[in-house]
């Protein structure tokens, strides 16, 4: 299993340069580009995909939100990350202190995993 963890983005703005830079990350592991400390060409691949991706908590500055209405401000991080959940990376979410209700949202439209107080996770 390839997990990547990133935590505490938040992002207020489209505008704002951290803003873009996820994006463009959240692009990168979408096609694979993903720095290992294996060399990739050893393993006969030019890409490492990964199997999940765990966003642990304040993606957003601040999350208040329901699933019929969105802030325009946070649709292309979205739309990027269900891009990458259709390559088939699992998506986990835990809710953080400056992002509340994602469940309703992230979990129930968007089909991924959110976790609203803690979450113990095994790795192998």
């Amino acid at each position: 299993m390839k997990a990547v963890f990133i935590s505490d983005a938040h992002l207020r703005r489209s505008k704002d340069k951290r803003y873009g830079q996820l994006v463009e990350f959240l692009t990168d592991l979408q096609e694979g580009k993903v720095r290992t400390l294996v060399d990739t060409q050893e393993l006969g691949r030019e890409k490492t995909p990964i199997d999940d991706l765990y966003i642990l908590g304040d993606l957003f500055d601040f999350w208040f939100c329901s699933k019929d209405h969105i802030h325009p401000e946070f649709q292309l991080v979205i739309h990027s990350l269900v891009d990458l959940q259709k390559t088939g990376v699992h998506i986990h979410l835990c809710e953080g202190n400056h992002d509340f209700f994602m469940k309703e949202y992230f979990h129930d439209v968007l089909g991924m995993e959110v976790f609203e107080e803690w979450a113990d996770i095994k790795l192998d």
